[in-house]
């Protein structure tokens, strides 16, 4: 076993003590947990609708979202409509389409503006995709994003619908980037999960978050490195992958759900003992 692969099995087993312990913890800041949803809270699943949160998952996120000075935020490429009822926790805030939608527990909502030629392309790109389906494949809308999803669809025919996908979403103008056996189309912003998450942040506790907040995400993506990414070395940040040498911005590699649910539960415990800001 390399030493890699010999700290990633480590990492797993002792997540608790080693990325928990006394010196992540600040009694006078804000614990905020921004958390992606598929492959993170929940296994990736053959069709989003079959997706589902664990009970440990669930359990842990009522009690941490019931404490005093947490915060929880989930940030998805699912809509934020479905986001919400899938998770289906309240006072969360829920960032859909990779953060083009934030739907804030306060009510307030925050959307990024498409111009007009993309608002006009966006429905003949999903015609497009919609033609070139075969075999499973299918498009799942989210009005300002889409996931072109192939996992059901043979072997031999991925290649040809990741090219023709591709060749469509570029020509209305959005851009295609690979995910878990789907191309995702987005418009081609300067925005993304990492700016949202900061966007999360600065809506809370303004300019000067840092001084205010302790930050821990997790995600399995590489739309989830944005987050990591922008939120490098003033955060916990977590990458969920079976692949111990996968290249990442996470401060951390954990191999599974069931270690997302490790340390949840950890915290969990933790915040059971803690002592709320004065």
């Amino acid at each position: 076993m390399s030493p890699e692969s010999d700290a990633f099995e480590k990492s797993a087993k002792y997540i608790e003590k080693l990325y928990l312990n006394e010196s992540f913890w600040d009694n006078n800041k804000t614990l905020c947990l921004l958390l992606d949803y598929d492959g993170t809270l929940s296994p990736i699943a053959p069709h989003p609708d079959q997706t589902s949160m664990s009970p440990g998952n669930r359990e842990a996120l009522e009690f941490i979202i019931s404490q005093p000075n947490v915060m929880v935020a989930i940030i998805t490429g699912r809509d934020a409509l479905n986001a919400k009822s899938v998770v289906a926790l309240e006072n969360v805030t829920y960032a859909g389409n990779h953060g083009f939608e934030i739907h804030f527990p306060d009510g307030f909502i925050f959307n990024y503006e498409l111009n007009q030629k993309l608002k006009e392309n966006y429905p003949k790109m999903v015609e497009g995709l919609n033609e070139i389906s075969h075999d499973g494949a299918w498009v799942e809308d989210k009005k300002y994003s889409l996931t072109f999803h192939f996992r059901a669809v043979p072997a031999e025919y991925h290649k040809e619908l990741i090219n023709k996908s591709t060749e469509i979403i570029k020509k209305m103008g959005f851009r295609p980037s690979p995910a878990h056996m789907a191309v995702e189309a987005k418009p081609p912003m300067q925005w993304n999960k990492g700016y949202a998450a900061e966007y999360i942040l600065k809506h809370k506790f303004g300019e000067k978050w840092q001084e205010k907040a302790i930050v821990l995400f997790m995600g399995d993506d590489t739309t989830d490195e944005d987050v990591m990414r922008v939120l490098q070395g003033r955060s916990l940040t977590f990458r969920v992958t079976a692949n111990p040498d996968l290249e990442s911005c996470a401060t951390h590699k954990i191999p599974d759900t069931k270690t997302v649910t490790d340390i949840l539960q950890q915290i969990q415990k933790r915040l059971s003992r803690r002592t709320p800001i004065q």
